[in-house]
C-alpha cells in the first residue's frame, strides 16, 4: 500500500465524474449517529467497486474525507507517554517507534469514501499501515495510563487485592 493516499484523491475524484456522481468533500462521518456498514477493504481495496455499488443503489452524491497525519498528532503521543506506566524498555521501543513516524508528517495517512442508502452509512475506509501502527502505540499508550480514580483504591497505598 502507498504511505500516502493523498495519491490517490485525484484518481477518486475522476472516477467520481466518471460514474456520474458528485463529490462531497466533508468530515469523517464514522461518529453519525446513523449506523454504517464497512466495506470489506482488506479483501476488496479498489474505490471503484464501491463507486458501482454506490450507482447501482441509485446515489448521487459520495462524500470523500481525508485524514493528515500531523505533527500536532505526533505531539499528542509524545505528551502522553510520561502519564503510561510502562517497563522501560516498552517505553524506549514506543519512543522509537514514535519517532520513526516523523517522516510520515503531512501525509495522508487515511480515506474515507461514503454515501448515504436507505438510512444506512456505506463506508470504504483505508488507512496506511503506518497509520494502523500510529494507532496500536496510542492505544498502548492509552491503556496504561492511570485514571486519578485508579490510584487511591479502598487498600489504600495504591495496591489492591486480587481475592
Amino acid at each position: 500500500m502507498n504511505n500516502d493516499l493523498g495519491s490517490l484523491i485525484p484518481e477518486i475524484e475522476a472516477a467520481v465524474k466518471e460514474k456520474g456522481l458528485v463529490l462531497f468533500h466533508g468530515r469523517s462521518r464514522i461518529e453519525s449517529e446513523l449506523s454504517f456498514i464497512e466495506w470489506d477493504t482488506d479483501r476488496y481495496s479498489d474505490f471503484r467497486a464501491f463507486l458501482d455499488a454506490a450507482v447501482a443503489c441509485g446515489v448521487k452524491l459520495i462524500c470523500l474525507h481525508d485524514y493528515q497525519f500531523t505533527k500536532d498528532d505526533l505531539d499528542v503521543a509524545i505528551e502522553s507517554l510520561p502519564d503510561a506506566d510502562l517497563p522501560p524498555a516498552e517505553r524506549r521501543a514506543i519512543e522509537k517507534s514514535l519517532s520513526n513516524l516523523r517522516v510520515y508528517v503531512g501525509f495522508t495517512c487515511g480515506l474515507e469514501l461514503s454515501f448515504d442508502h436507505q438510512d444506512n452509512i456505506y463506508f470504504f475506509h483505508l488507512r496506511t499501515p503506518w497509520r494502523k501502527e500510529f494507532i496500536d502505540t496510542m492505544h498502548a499508550i492509552d491503556e496504561n495510563i492511570l485514571d486519578e480514580g485508579d490510584e487511591g483504591d479502598s487498600m489504600g497505598g495504591g495496591y489492591f487485592s486480587r481475592n
